[in-house]
């Protein structure tokens, strides 16, 4: 697969632009660790969905963590976004937060980044940040 495309569409902008304006904070590893993490844990999981940095393409929420997730790879993801009740539980909060994302809640959703604008403080998801989502 050409790693300069998102699915859907095409891209609008060129990794040489995106690296003038947006800096990298996760990388497959992470990615990787979140998956493998949620495929591992027991019950319910968090519902997700991502976009594209590429191109703003926004996919539909999906629940499918062993094949879905990973579809495409991890290079284009400017971030993704965790929701559902299982949000507060603490075993996944622990999770969560023990693979160093940065991230912020965005309404009921959790968004853990890929990339940031130039110039945003990039700062990892502590236990607090659940507190009062």
């Amino acid at each position: 697969m050409d790693d300069t495309q998102c699915y859907p569409p095409k891209p609008d902008k060129l990794w040489s632009e995106l690296e003038t304006t947006h800096f990298s904070v996760a990388n497959h590893s992470r990615w990787r660790s979140l998956r493998e993490y949620m495929i591992n844990v027991k019950g319910d999981k968090p519902r997700f969905r991502s976009r594209c940095i590429l191109n703003g393409y926004v996919s539909n929420w999906d629940g499918e963590w062993t094949y879905h997730f990973s579809d495409g790879g991890f290079k284009d993801l400017e971030w993704f976004e965790l929701k559902g009740d299982v949000l507060n539980d603490p075993q996944m909060i622990a999770g969560i937060v023990n693979i160093q994302f940065v991230g912020k809640f965005v309404g009921p959703a959790l968004r853990l980044y890929g990339y940031l604008e130039n110039g945003q403080v990039a700062r990892k998801l502590t236990i607090e940040d659940f507190v009062d989502h």
